[in-house]
């Protein structure tokens, strides 16, 4: 069970352009994934969610459900393109590959420019991501996108659920995080 106190001590009053590490347990990834989207929806924030975990049908219905505002969210799917009929929209794109991190940084930056108020880029989730590419060319893909994110303003949320597969990353893209966040512990 995750204290939602504990994200919002974590993420409260980020300076613009901040990039933040969630660490989790994998059984949490859920209730992780809603409570710090609500809280960074209350905050004002326009979120832009990259998701390699879950698709965006799955995670709409799941926050409809938890009464959380989508109003605020740009979806990126990184998951459905291949399985169901996919359209973009105003509030989300799918893309291509899991493994097309140029589509999704593009996918990204184009957020980042078009959304209104200040922003807030969450990856759900490296585990996600790394079962799909490679470690070094993913932890590259990070370090760009991070500082994209800075010189834009853009701040970021990383979670990690604490898996064996993303040790090592998580241990090098801590290094460009201003702040990490355990919310077990």
């Amino acid at each position: 069970m995750i204290n939602p106190r504990v994200i919002r001590t974590g993420l409260h009053n980020l300076p613009e352009g901040s990039i933040v590490l969630i660490e989790a347990n994998g059984e949490d990834a859920t209730e992780v994934n809603v409570e710090v989207v609500r809280f960074l929806a209350g905050e004002g924030y326009s979120i832009i969610l990259v998701s390699a975990g879950r698709p965006y049908t799955n995670l709409l219905r799941v926050y409809n459900e938890k009464k959380v505002d989508v109003s605020k969210i740009f979806f990126i799917d990184c998951l459905s393109k291949h399985t169901i009929k996919t359209e973009d929209s105003a509030n989300v794109a799918f893309m291509d590959d899991v493994s097309d991190l140029t589509s999704i940084s593009i996918a990204v930056s184009e957020a980042a420019r078009t959304l209104p108020n200040k922003k807030f880029l969450l990856i759900d989730s490296l585990s996600s991501m790394l079962i799909y590419n490679d470690p070094a060319v993913y932890t590259r893909f990070i370090h760009s996108t991070i500082t994209k994110l800075r010189v834009s303003q853009v701040s970021c949320g990383l979670l990690s659920y604490n898996a064996e597969s993303d040790r090592e990353v998580k241990k090098e893209v801590a290094m460009f995080c201003d702040k990490t966040v355990k919310l077990n512990q």
